[in-house]
């Protein structure tokens, strides 16, 4: 019983790292071969448990809690795309062939499809190609 507790706390400090979803399924689904654990010492049932309700809180109770988290907040952008319609700062002069932009606390490879844009101009990510950003000077309005 106790070492199913152990990867309880294991997998709640995991959550509480990714904040996914993913390691809280499993630490449900190890809580109850915990609770099986007080009641049995078969470690088939112990795992029997774990697999399945690790399987039932992924499926159903994962997507009610990130609908809810997320409830309000339109549409969830992740990875990459979520640099799409910010502000950077150009870090040196960006052209069709090379640049670089600070944003988020990082160095990007930046592009531009128009005219050069010096250093230390304000620009708007526009699109990306792979790893690049494509940017644009920010209007003055």
């Amino acid at each position: 019983m106790y070492e199913w507790l152990g990867i309880v706390l294991v997998l709640v400090i995991a959550e509480v790292m990714t904040t996914n979803m993913v390691f809280a399924s499993f630490a449900i689904g190890a809580l109850s071969a915990a609770i099986t654990a007080a009641f049995t010492d078969s470690l088939l049932s112990q795992v029997f448990v774990f697999g399945v309700m690790s399987v039932v809180s992924l499926a159903a109770v994962r997507p009610a809690v990130l609908k809810h988290l997320y409830r309000g907040s339109g549409t969830h952008v992740s990875g990459l795309n979520r640099l799409i319609g910010k502000v950077a700062v150009a870090s040196s002069q960006i052209d069709t062939t090379a640049g670089e932009i600070f944003i988020d606390g990082e160095t990007w490879t930046a592009r531009t499809t128009g005219l050069p844009i010096p250093a230390d101009t304000q620009v708007i990510v526009t699109s990306l190609n792979g790893a690049i950003a494509i940017v644009e000077t920010q209007s003055k309005d």
